[in-house]
């Protein structure tokens, strides 16, 4: 028996140019290969996206709320897609992130446990600047080439997340695409009774490397006025969690066991040693590699 699509999953492109056409197209096309087929919901009006969405037959929102620089708010996309949704989960992701039918297959353990779910992953980047072949094998094919050469980012790199539909009923006004929502929703997901599921051992989330010429610089994604005001939302330190924060993890065999280990220990308690891993967050991202996203910039 065929089983019946348990999961919706949204996301926002940037204009389809240069390679930003190629590792979006490749994204999105590898989410309708997931089985069962995930309803796929697109928002905004960026160039290519209505015609990927006619190529693809994915539903399409052209209109989404802006905040004053024109960057759409993740608040408005998030709350209209789970309106919009008929399945019992939605999983936002980045529209550069290439995912197997092992997130379908994650959908379907989370949603045989009671109460909600916020699932999280860490995020694996490649470099891939050609339209990839989905051909027979082409899973097996990626997800062995991610595992020899690809690099398994740390747990404050959050670029998906899969929740029970109806988790949020309000969200503030974060822009997408600028630093602060992601650990924010972590923590608003535990804040509401949700239980944090890391899923990094499960789904596969591979990332194609690129640069920040779609916004002018690196510098004005993570420092500007839009990441700013984000941090400003943000407020108490003790509101940005990472991956880490998990109290459950979604195993390689499809169980689901309590996180444990060093990381998960370190990360969990709002002590003095979280408030010191707060502030040295900018030495360690250097040292736990973001050099190798840089390499896409210069």
């Amino acid at each position: 028996m065929r089983r019946s699509a348990t999961l919706t999953l949204l996301s926002t492109p940037k204009a389809f140019r240069g390679l930003f056409e190629v590792i979006q197209a490749n994204a999105i096309t590898s989410w309708t290969r997931i089985q069962p087929r995930p309803d796929v919901i697109l928002f905004g009006d960026d160039e290519g996206t209505a015609e990927i969405c006619d190529r693809l037959g994915l539903r399409h929102v052209p209109d989404v709320a802006c905040n004053e620089h024109g960057t759409p708010l993740l608040s408005d996309m998030f709350l209209r897609g789970q309106e919009l949704a008929t399945t019992p989960l939605v999983c936002w992701t980045n529209a550069d992130v290439m995912f197997t039918s092992a997130l379908g297959d994650a959908a379907d353990i989370v949603l045989q446990r009671p109460g909600s779910s916020y699932v999280v992953g860490r995020r694996t980047d490649i470099d891939q600047d050609r339209h990839l072949d989905f051909g027979a094998g082409w899973e097996r094919e990626l997800v062995g080439r991610a595992a020899a050469t690809g690099e398994l980012k740390p747990a404050n790199w959050i670029d998906w997340f899969m929740f029970t539909r109806g988790l949020f009923a309000e969200l503030p006004p974060f822009a997408i695409g600028r630093p602060g929502y992601d650990p924010w929703l972590i923590w608003k997901a535990a804040d509401l009774g949700a239980t944090v599921i890391d899923a990094t051992a499960y789904v596969p989330a591979i990332h194609q490397r690129h640069d920040y010429s779609h916004v002018g610089t690196r510098r004005a994604v993570f420092r500007g006025v839009e990441a700013q005001a984000n941090a400003a939302i943000v407020d108490d330190w003790r509101h940005y969690h990472s991956i880490d924060y998990s109290t459950l993890r979604l195993q390689v065999d499809g169980t689901i066991a309590p996180a444990e280990g060093w990381s998960y220990r370190l990360a969990r308690p709002r002590t003095h040693v979280a408030h010191v891993l707060r502030f040295s967050r900018p030495i360690r991202q250097r040292l736990l590699g973001e050099r190798a996203t840089r390499r896409r910039s210069r």
